[in-house]
């Protein structure tokens, strides 16, 4: 077929003496004589590239459309596309509502002109005029009707925005994935949805038993509560699925609903087979009702974050992914007040998330490597009852040192604004007021340390924003909002090992993964008979990148007690480590760590206001002393460039997109399982875990037995590692009434 000519012209019938934008140039829509398909392609707004073209999606995006057009089975060029205006935005911000209005009547005519079968609406703006929603990360690949305003019926699918995807490339294989259902749409007469399995709504105590114990494949089971908390909320509903045309719900009627022990008898049973999406939080509920489940041996969330660690792993977001599956679920908001819902409808719903988990699961299971799946049975899956221990327990906060530290912190802020800021008329909480005053771009703490570190002439003042800064973030985020966060004097945090893409633990309600050294005081051990033990290992990511490049010179100071920073720092600045000033000593770690996790020299010369003739001189010091860690760095681009991938000594892979990721992800995410492994076997051995923060560990132990409590430990955390032949971490261990103030024992 000839390729189609492109007819240029001007939007008719939009308001363009109304628009804010009636100075600007414009950029017609692409309109094709004989469309590859009657779809209607609508982004937002041309951008500077498109000025000179005259055709829409030409520039950086274009290219990304091109390819996931390509890569979905579409010709560009022989497709409508256009935009909800045709101006390009000041600093190619989102257009306003105002905007869209003057624009719209232009773009109903050509609608009505185009007659689309099928429009494609190109980003959140658009799905927002199109179709009235602006959830697009919830509903990208999904159908909605066009608004009735539009005065044309046709379907709209829902898609990321290319320059959106230029950014995030990790949504490349995805988005090609939505954009396939174009084709599909004609090809097939809409998206084939998958016929809804049998569901059987309050079964009998007979009719559960008989249910659960018929058949030999793994069980898909979902709670649904009252809300969030596993200690203070409860248990509405449980469901079940273990095969594909059948699952089955029942919702608690009365407190003591005899199915109930059906229930725990089947849980707690270690013959039957388990799969949960976000196991720790089914379970932590069920520990709180006195149930420990037992035969869990899949999770769905888990499993994504090891096939995908960079995307969503929501069962929203799978069930789009794996399953034909549409959508069944209400808004977020809607879903808080499940406990007011009709109860048919909780039954409906619980259905579902079960009968969905055990769909995505078949489907996830096939596409796992040996070394993932291996990481998922040996440490993701022991780990769910860790973590849920470690949340149920909490740690305990000493209220009267909180409220005094508090107390403190508040005046030193005061004191601040009233002797440096108002005199100025300035408020120190204001970063725009602010860097309009300093005249630079923004007030972040990285651009302020830039300035100070070259002498600006507010230095001081900027140096006064960030001790204010600090002071209330202390405040606020590290000490009013714990307080409120206390259930019965403890806190207790969710921890997530899905977090981070190399597997190292986040923790959120609240987060202790950042707690600064200063606030960690306040969590105490829960008596005077009781003690907390931290172990902490010792430049463990170090280590890693030495092992996995070989680098023996480094690994010999280590086993002979010296410490590679203390090397470097001697042959960098000519001094002994306790002699360098602490500018100094961040320079080396910059410079050490940056070497083997692609940094430039011209990055740390930026952060540190050194020329970068200087920054270079220092890396290749480094080099020359460890040429291991420039090894490990390229066996690291090579296998990037060749897979896109990267491998941990645990076996996992994972897809990558930056090269910078290529070099840190191998050592953070080997790192990450020697912790996750020894916060497991502590947790066998019967150890009173309470925190992880990275690679240090914090138990409770009595008093008396501290001693003998870190014997053991150290025969578990300085286990000879066989992914790394056998070698032996070394660790820190201390102890006290606080996290803060342990003393060091040897």
């Amino acid at each position: 077929m000839q390729e189609s000519s492109l007819i240029v012209r001007k939007r008719p019938n939009a308001n363009c003496e109304a628009c804010p934008l009636r100075e600007a140039d414009w950029v017609p829509s692409q309109i094709v004589d004989e469309p590859e398909l009657p779809v209607f392609f609508i982004g937002q707004n041309p951008g500077g590239t498109e000025m000179l073209t005259h055709v829409p999606f030409t520039g950086t995006a274009g290219k990304m459309a091109y390819r996931l057009l390509a890569e979905a089975g579409l010709n560009k060029r022989r497709l409508n596309i256009g935009n909800l205006i045709s101006c390009p935005t000041p600093g190619d911000r989102a257009p306003t509502t105002e905007e869209v209005e003057c624009c719209a009547p232009g773009l109903q005519v050509e609608i009505e002109a185009l007659q689309p079968e099928l429009i494609i609406a190109w980003g959140k703006p658009s799905l927002k005029v199109l179709v009235g929603r602006v959830d697009i990360q919830r509903v990208r690949g999904s159908f909605f009707p066009l608004l009735p305003q539009w005065q044309h019926s046709c379907q709209v699918l829902v898609a990321l925005h290319p320059s959106f995807i230029q950014r995030q490339r990790q949504w490349i294989p995805d988005s090609v994935g939505d954009l396939k259902k174009v084709r599909d749409f004609f090809t097939s007469s809409g998206i084939e949805v998958a016929d809804k399995p049998e569901f059987i709504f309050d079964p009998s105590e007979r009719e559960l038993t008989e249910y659960l114990t018929s058949s030999d494949d793994v069980t898909a089971f979902d709670l649904e509560t009252t809300n969030l908390n596993p200690r203070l909320d409860k248990i509405l509903g449980i469901s079940f699925c273990n095969r594909p045309d059948k699952t089955i719900a029942l919702y608690y009627r009365e407190p003591h609903d005899p199915r109930r022990a059906v229930v725990k008898w089947f849980l707690s049973n270690s013959k039957f087979k388990k799969a949960t999406q976000n196991g720790s939080f089914d379970c932590a509920f069920e520990h709180s009702d006195g149930v420990e489940v037992k035969g869990l041996v899949y999770d769905t969330r888990l499993g994504e974050h090891l096939l995908a660690s960079d995307l969503p792993t929501n069962l929203s977001y799978l069930r789009e992914k794996y399953t034909n599956h549409e959508a069944y679920k209400s808004s977020s908001r809607e879903m808080q007040q499940i406990g007011s819902m009709p109860i048919q409808k909780v039954l409906e719903f619980n259905c579902w998330d079960a009968h969905v988990t055990y769909d995505v699961m078949k489907s996830q299971i096939p596409l796992l490597t040996p070394g993932n799946l291996k990481v998922l049975n040996e440490i993701y899956m022991p780990l769910v009852f860790t973590l849920n221990y470690m949340e149920c327990a909490g740690v305990k906060v000493d209220v009267n040192c909180l409220a005094a530290i508090y107390a403190d912190l508040i005046p030193k802020a005061r004191r601040i604004d009233q002797e440096l800021f108002s005199p100025l008329g300035l408020n120190p909480g204001s970063p725009i007021q602010l860097a309009k005053y300093f005249s630079i771009k923004d007030c972040r703490e990285k651009t302020l340390l830039y300035f100070i570190k070259r002498g600006h002439e507010h230095a001081d003042l900027m140096q006064a924003r960030l001790d204010y800064v600090s002071l209330i973030k202390g405040s606020s985020t590290f000490l009013r909002s714990i307080y409120r966060k206390l259930e019965n004097g403890r806190i207790h945090t969710s921890y997530h090992p899905e977090g981070t893409g190399t597997g190292r633990i986040t923790s959120s309600g609240p987060n202790l993964q950042q707690v600064p050294s200063a606030y960690r005081i306040i969590y105490i051990a829960d008596d005077e008979e009781h003690v907390l033990v931290e172990s902490d290992y010792s430049q463990l990511e170090l280590i890693v990148a030495a092992l996995l490049g070989g680098e023996v010179g480094l690994l010999k100071e280590v086993a002979q007690g010296i410490k590679p920073h203390h090397v470097l720092g001697k042959i960098m600045f000519n001094k002994n480590w306790d002699e360098l000033t602490q500018e100094e000593q961040l320079r080396e770690k910059a410079v050490l760590f940056g070497t083997m996790g692609g940094r430039t020299a011209r990055s740390i010369a930026m952060e540190f206001g050194i020329p970068t003739f200087q920054a270079e001189a220092w890396q290749e010091l480094c080099v020359g002393k460890y040429p291991g860690l420039l090894r490990y760095k390229q066996n690291c681009e090579r296998e990037f460039l060749e897979t896109g991938k990267i491998t941990t000594a645990f076996g996992t892979s994972r897809t990558v997109q930056m090269i910078t990721q290529a070099y840190n992800n191998p050592f953070q995410g080997t790192a990450s399982f020697i912790t996750l492994t020894t916060l497991n076997e502590l947790y066998k051995k019967g150890f009173d875990i309470r925190l992880t923060v990275h690679d240090s560990i914090v138990w409770q132990c009595k008093r008396k037995e501290v001693k003998e409590s870190i014997k053991v430990a150290k025969e578990i955390i300085e286990r000879p590692i066989k992914e790394l032949k056998n070698y032996k971490f070394q660790a820190k261990y201390k102890s006290g009434d606080n996290w803060h103030e342990g003393e060091e024992v040897t």
